[in-house]
């Protein structure tokens, strides 16, 4: 990002991490993608960069007296990176559920189909684990 503002995108490279999965959680207004109501503080953000080590992109935030507010529909998208792909969905479901804002919703199937190919899912109690599923 910093390339790209710097206007020296040409001469910086992408870093890959072919040792890890990424998961993205977008967390929604209520209403959306219908109207929906706009001006309601986010928190959690801190717990989620900080205690979780995780990256949040804004999309639809503004900043209202100090304080991250909604002021779109798909306002945030929660990424958490892991070893394997079930313990990095399980990782962005719970940073999803650190973050509150009033109507926020977000689907929790996120990652599941590339869990079943893997044959691994995860249990929201115990975690990741291996399970025989039906194809």
């Amino acid at each position: 990002m910093k390339a790209c503002v710097n206007g020296e995108l040409s001469s910086a490279m992408p870093c890959f991490h072919d040792d890890k999965s990424a998961v993205a959680i977008v967390l929604a207004s209520g209403g959306y993608p219908a109207s929906y109501k706009k001006g309601y503080e986010i928190t959690g953000l801190d717990t989620v960069q900080k205690e979780l080590n995780q990256v949040v992109f804004h999309a639809g935030t503004a900043m209202k007296d100090g304080k991250v507010v909604t002021s779109g529909g798909r306002v945030l998208a929660n990424v958490a990176m892991a070893a394997d792909l079930p313990t990095a969905a399980a990782e962005a479901l719970k940073g999803a559920e650190t973050i509150k804002f009033e109507g926020a919703f977000f689907r929790r199937d996120i990652a599941k189909r590339g869990c079943k190919y893997l044959n691994r899912c995860v249990d929201e109690e115990e975690g990741p684990k291996k399970m025989k599923l039906d194809r």
